[in-house]
């Protein structure tokens, strides 16, 4: 694993809330993975990623981290669909969780239900708080990057807040 140090003298940083970081390891080769449902898939929810002081190692955590980015925005089934039908970044998950785990992406809004309206801010995939919520997008310069976020466990997201 390549070892980047940043030292910043004289320098004013500033945080709002959250402080989310991700750490891609690519030298070493992926060793863990998701193990499919008696259906044959990998179901994701997404979860609620907000100012906790967490370090996470896991496949699981991750791709729930990534499909909470992806999906946050989604306020009615038609959202949805076009994310899974349009969203590039989207099918790159898609392909990654279907090559390295031999399963088929299945995301579904947490108790597998949508609101009749489709309107408001109700989270149907959790939430990554708004300071930290474009911190996934460096993560779809390829599938190999990817895959290396999720399935390397020297691969974190480390959640926390400046609070």
């Amino acid at each position: 694993m390549a070892l980047i140090k940043q030292h910043r003298i004289g320098v004013f940083e500033t945080n709002s809330s959250s402080s989310h970081s991700i750490s891609i390891c690519t030298t070493k080769p992926a060793l863990d993975t998701l193990v499919p449902d008696d259906d044959g898939l990998i179901r994701s929810s997404g979860e609620e990623f907000g100012w906790e002081n967490r370090t996470y190692l896991d496949a699981r955590t991750k791709l729930d981290y990534l499909v909470t980015h992806l999906f946050s925005y989604c306020r009615s089934y038609k959202d949805v669909l076009k994310v899974k039908h349009e969203n590039q970044n989207f099918k790159m998950l898609e392909d990654v969780i279907q090559e390295h785990c031999g399963a088929l992406l299945e995301v579904e809004p947490h108790g597998g239900n949508y609101p009749d309206d489709g309107g408001g801010w109700y989270a149907l995939f959790g939430y990554i708080d708004h300071q930290s919520a474009h911190l996934p997008e460096e993560i779809f310069t390829s599938k190999s990057n990817v895959a290396s976020f999720l399935f390397n466990p020297q691969s974190s997201l480390t959640t926390g807040n400046d609070n």
